[in-house]
């Protein structure tokens, strides 16, 4: 009895938030459901279902929340979650963020913002100092490998991924370099792992990896074409 009255209050809430300024699609309501629901106390961050669940005390006036993968660039707001008896009255509270995983990571970095004080979570035992800032970074390491592919950014640029063995010079070539493989090499940001951010326009592009002088297609992109120079190249759409 005392789980379908909470489930019910959460539902409740769901609803109340979406028509309060929130813009959650029918399926994004669905899944706040079952992660809101699964929130019980306070504790260390958790995942699930795609997403990490960031919790702090209830005692906290504001909790605000900066990620790596965002530059540190915006704070996002934890919600409260208030728990109540069978006969409505107050118990107690938790304030809460959901995060959705982005792709291309394996540990997502992140501070907190406490009643107007930058710190780590002091929930998270995992903590990271920056060699640049010397602050301490609070983090999580993803358990899965969220699948890394060639892909437009968030921010307009296409992030080109390759990965094989570490300490090797890997470029890309493509139509949008007239087949010129000499002119962009990929970074090795991590052991094995290469990446290339590149303003493209909309359109179709056709591109390759190049390795010494041997060219090959991005195995990690499943669509292939042949190009006018009869050439068979990975494909990418950009709208």
């Amino acid at each position: 009895m005392k789980k379908i009255f909470f489930i019910s209050f959460i539902f409740i809430y769901l609803l109340f938030s979406a028509f309060s300024g929130s813009l959650y699609t029918e399926q994004e309501l669905y899944d706040r459901q079952n992660l809101i629901s699964s929130i019980r106390r306070v504790g260390e961050p958790f995942i699930q279902d795609g997403y990490i669940v960031f919790t702090a005390k209830e005692e906290y006036r504001f909790v605000g929340i900066s990620f790596d993968f965002e530059q540190y660039k915006k704070i996002h707001a934890f919600e409260r979650l208030p728990f109540f008896d069978m006969d409505y009255k107050p118990l107690d509270s938790v304030l809460f963020y959901l995060c959705k995983i982005p792709q291309n990571t394996k540990r997502i970095q992140y501070r907190l913002i406490i009643d107007g004080l930058w710190t780590n979570d002091p929930l998270n035992s995992a903590i990271h100092i920056d060699e640049t800032t010397q602050m301490k970074l609070s983090y999580v390491d993803l358990p899965y490998e969220v699948p890394v592919i060639t892909e437009k950014t968030e921010d307009g640029f296409v992030r080109f991924i390759y990965e094989g063995e570490p300490g090797q010079t890997i470029s890309l070539s493509g139509s949008f370099t007239g087949w010129d493989p000499y002119i962009y090499q990929m970074e090795e940001t991590k052991q094995g792992f290469y990446e290339l951010r590149l303003h493209l326009p909309p359109g179709t592009h056709y591109y390759t990896y190049y390795k010494g002088f041997t060219s090959f297609v991005d195995e990690k992109n499943p669509e292939r074409a042949y190009t006018e120079e009869g050439r068979v190249a990975s494909v990418l759409r950009l709208n």
